[in-house]
């Protein structure tokens, strides 16, 4: 029986560099994924289960680990992989995306940040550290908070920027409730942050909010 499916792989490989995983079933696209964390056993089959629950590939790297598994052949290791793939995407999309284009405007920050906020349920809070062309240094995630409620401090973004040598930082935090609108108390965590990078001499080039796939700037919103 091992051997037959060992051979099943080997032709279920072979489909891939033939057709090219984009136009195979995706119960089958899911099927190869899990060869990588299920090295033994009939992955087609629990490939088959998940697109039956969750209805196709993106509900299931999406779908939370108390969801996956629940379904049989499903256990915590492969959980964990199947929804790490989904943020390991995100970040395969922003890079491919920004990999040499420079951030100029809040639509072009936007654009970048949002991959950040892909499947979280909860309040996320993010930097981005750019150079004086506006070519990003570096990304750090710095807080998460349960609901729609995140805490952060000033000088930690301050101490972060120094580190990169930023001359200027882009903060954003999303709103998992799905409302695109700006509170009384992102505009004052934003002119908190704003102050203190000033005092360093970097600037705030933007504070942005995600929700429901689109962006809006807090700073735009005070001046």
């Amino acid at each position: 029986m091992e051997n037959l499916h060992k051979d099943h792989r080997k032709r279920m490989y072979r489909k891939a560099e033939e057709m090219g995983l984009q136009n195979m079933e995706e119960h089958e696209v899911l099927e190869i994924i899990l060869y990588a964390i299920v090295p033994r056993g009939n992955t087609n089959e629990i490939a088959k289960r998940m697109i039956a629950k969750f209805g196709n590939v993106a509900n299931v790297l999406k779908a939370d680990e108390k969801e996956l598994v629940t379904i049989d052949g499903v256990g915590s290791t492969t959980a964990k992989f199947i929804r790490n793939l989904y943020d390991v995407l995100g970040v395969v999309e922003r890079c491919a995306a920004f990999s040499e284009k420079k951030i100029e405007n809040s639509a072009d920050a936007i654009d970048y940040v949002k991959p950040f906020f892909n499947g979280k349920c909860s309040e996320q809070f993010y930097m981005v550290s750019l150079n004086k062309n506006g070519g990003i240094i570096s990304s750090h995630w710095l807080s998460s908070g349960i609901s729609d409620e995140v805490h952060i401090y000033p000088q930690i973004i301050a101490r972060k920027a120094l580190m990169d040598e930023a001359h200027s930082v882009i903060i954003a935090h999303n709103h998992p409730g799905g409302t695109l609108s700006v509170s009384f108390a992102d505009e004052n965590m934003t002119i908190k942050i704003k102050k203190t990078l000033d005092v360093i001499g970097i600037k705030l080039f933007d504070s942005l909010i995600i929700a429901g796939g689109k962006g809006i700037s807090v700073l735009n919103q005070l001046m």
